[in-house]
């Protein structure tokens, strides 16, 4: 209850309130109330009660398409790294070469932080998280994650993917069915952030592009320093939106792997702009300013507390009626790993995807 939200009053005025200051002021006067004043405070607990929920479906789903958007850079890295040390690559068996395994875990660069472990379809392809916890940030995240654990927390989101589109938005340069699956989720999901965070926008308060702002409002409800994590996150979207089209520098190989030309960063929004096509993608679409996935509706669990998010726009007024989107269902779970457990005292989580 110790949150901000925006109340709208019949007549169409918004007016910000303070939940906990309104809810014990009620307290104080409840056997004064009228008719009018308890709807109000039951309207304002409501109220309070999907921002919560909001903003626990915006700061998961944000961290997890940053983990495997990470994961997909990453693996770029190491593929370009191995071809150009050595002559036997094949990339068939990538995972089982030694120099991409060797760059691939060594990569720990400040922005890539995000802890917990995922797996794609049933006995299909696992990532693994190289698990390190030298810096603050990393412990913060590891002890947030596991206290999600706990809270069983599931997402499934029905959506349309309309892959002529999708194919000139995101970048496949080995033609890994791996990356296609990886493209399709952070399409999806980075829309699914966008949905989010109009809710926030909408019914709780304006966040000034901040995660402080945003989601410190949870800090009573997880573990660990939580306003200490969200302020290193707006240090890391600062930062990366400061040096956008400069991650050549950062390169050890020179050539600037392919995810880098994909949706940069450099508005430092919560969510990606995947609207462009990428430059030289034939044919470009570059008439339809969407990323190729549309999300219809989403429902977020957490602590055993549903909540239902729907798009109120239309796929066709976006696409057109020309084109047949093909309708996809995701469902997402967070669960404890066994992988780990004889590594550490802490819970490690892994993120199941389904469709």
């Amino acid at each position: 209850m110790n949150q901000h939200i925006i109340y709208k009053h019949v007549n169409g005025t918004k007016t910000p309130v303070n939940v906990k200051a309104a809810v014990d002021n009620f307290k104080r006067n409840a056997d004064k109330s009228t008719v009018t004043e308890v709807e109000s405070i039951r309207s304002t607990i409501k109220i309070a009660y999907q921002c919560t929920l909001a903003r626990y479906a915006s700061i998961t789903a944000y961290l997890i398409f940053q983990d495997l958007w990470e994961h997909k850079t990453n693996i770029n890295w190491a593929i370009n790294h191995a071809k150009l040390n050595s002559s036997n690559f094949d990339i068939r068996s990538m995972y089982e070469n030694e120099l991409f395994q060797e760059m691939y875990h060594s990569i720990q660069w400040d922005k890539n932080i995000l802890d917990f472990d995922i797996k794609l379809g049933i006995g299909v392809e696992k990532i693994f998280a190289f698990h390190r916890f030298h810096s603050t940030p990393k412990r913060e995240l590891h002890i947030l994650w596991a206290g999600l654990i706990e809270k069983k927390l599931g997402l499934n989101i029905k959506y349309k993917t309309y892959t002529e589109v999708i194919k000139t938005r995101f970048t496949n340069e080995y033609n890994l069915p791996f990356f296609d699956a990886l493209n399709e989720l952070v399409c999806v999901l980075n829309e699914a952030i966008q949905l989010f965070d109009s809710v926030i926008e909408d019914k709780c308060v304006p966040h000034d592009i901040s995660f402080v702002k945003n989601f410190e409002s949870l800090k009573t409800d997880v573990h660990g320093d939580f306003v200490g994590l969200l302020t290193h996150f707006d240090a890391m979207k600062a930062r990366e939106a400061s040096k956008d089209g400069q991650h050549t520098n950062y390169n050890r190989e020179v050539t600037v792997p392919v995810p880098y030309l994909e949706a940069r960063d450099s508005n430092s929004e919560l969510y990606r702009d995947f609207s462009k096509p990428i430059p030289g993608k034939q044919p470009a679409y570059a008439e339809i300013a969407a990323s190729g996935c549309f999300v219809e509706n989403l429902e977020f669990e957490i602590s055993g507390f549903k909540t239902d998010f729907k798009n109120t726009n239309k796929p066709t007024d976006i696409y057109g009626h020309s084109r047949s989107g093909r309708t996809s269902e995701i469902k997402m779970k967070l669960v404890e790993t066994t992988y780990y457990e004889r590594q550490s005292d802490v819970k490690i989580g892994m993120i199941l995807f389904r469709d």
